[in-house]
């Protein structure tokens, strides 16, 4: 069904996708920091003097990454603010998750080549884990988590295609994984679109309500007023103000 601009339909995915970008950038800078941590515990577990220079590199492009990723949730909050293009900015996000995905999925490529297999499933292990707390903070936006898992998905295929090396129970794993996250994702977000739109619901139903109290206030022939906890008099309608000679305000 083709949505209108200015439809009902139109303006309830708007707040679904506003909604989605919010929580997305809310929660970006506790994922920095926990992929930072992760980082580290990655680099010393495979840790290796010989290729020291490529850890640096890569470890330096996933900070890179993670700076990258909280610009471009700040840039996407502005644009909330400023009733901006909301698709542009969650294009934005998916495009950052999609990058800092194709980096650690480089990293599992790199490593299937030099790294014993042992070593190289744990690097697998720690991946997973990183992957799941990441997709966590991208999963209120569900085309970014997906870019994510598929980078990530993408560098794996490659080490089992082209590694001898690869550790393929580890990667098996991996597979497993990334597939029990993209399911979770797509009930995550139909529970997400439900929720937003309950909420829109409620939202109009109240102001419908209101509307409809506030034309019957000005129309009906009866005196009607509201008084607060004390007993004074803190609204009425024009009909009880000019019954008793007020101004209505």
């Amino acid at each position: 069904m083709k949505v209108q601009l200015g439809s009902p339909g139109a303006a309830r995915s708007q707040a679904v996708l506003r909604a989605q970008i919010e929580d997305c950038c809310e929660n970006s800078s506790v994922a920095v920091l926990g992929g930072f941590f992760n980082l580290a515990v990655t680099i010393a577990s495979i840790w290796n003097p010989a290729y020291l220079a490529s850890m640096a590199i890569w470890a330096g492009l996933i900070v890179l990454g993670s700076v990258q990723r909280i610009l471009v949730g700040r840039k996407a909050l502005a644009t909330l603010a400023q009733n901006g293009d909301l698709e542009a900015a969650a294009r934005s996000i998916a495009l950052s998750a999609a990058s800092i995905g194709l980096v650690w999925g480089a990293g599992i490529l790199a490593a299937s080549f030099v790294l014993p297999p042992e070593t190289f499933g744990i690097a697998c292990i720690l991946t997973g884990g990183m992957m799941g707390a990441a997709v966590m903070t991208y999963g209120p936006l569900p085309q970014a988590a997906r870019l994510y898992i598929a980078a990530i998905g993408l560098g794996g295929g490659a080490a089992f295609a082209f590694s001898p090396n690869a550790h393929f129970g580890a990667l098996l794993l991996l597979g497993s994984y990334m597939l029990v996250l993209a399911k979770t994702l797509a009930a995550n977000e139909a529970n997400f679109v439900a929720k937003v739109e309950n909420e829109q619901s409620l939202r109009e139903s109240a102001a419908t309500v209101q509307l409809l109290l506030n034309d019957y206030e000005q129309q009906s022939p009866d005196w009607l007023w509201t008084i607060d906890a004390e007993g004074r008099i803190i609204d009425a309608n024009e009909r009880f103000a000019a019954a008793c000679k007020r101004d209505p305000e």
